[in-house]
């Protein structure tokens, strides 16, 4: 897994995102979807729709899919 960091992401996939400082009750760790549309990369959340490169805290990703089980 990579570490996070405040490089916003390149590339859609899913993302492990963070805001906050270390301290337990103000980190919020949430993976999250980031879509690529039209020429920009944006990523949803409940209260909005928000384009990556306008976006605080610091992401870990993408996220690899995992493989198929064998046999399937």
């Amino acid at each position: 897994m990579t570490p996070y960091t405040k490089d916003r992401p390149t590339e859609p996939g899913w993302y492990w995102f963070r805001v906050g400082d270390d301290s337990p009750r103000t980190v919020t760790r949430l993976a999250k979807a980031i879509v690529l549309v039209g020429r920009g990369l944006w990523c949803r959340f409940p209260m909005g729709t928000y384009a990556v490169g306008d976006m605080g805290g610091e992401f870990a990703g993408p996220i690899p899919e995992p493989p198929e089980p064998e046999g399937a």
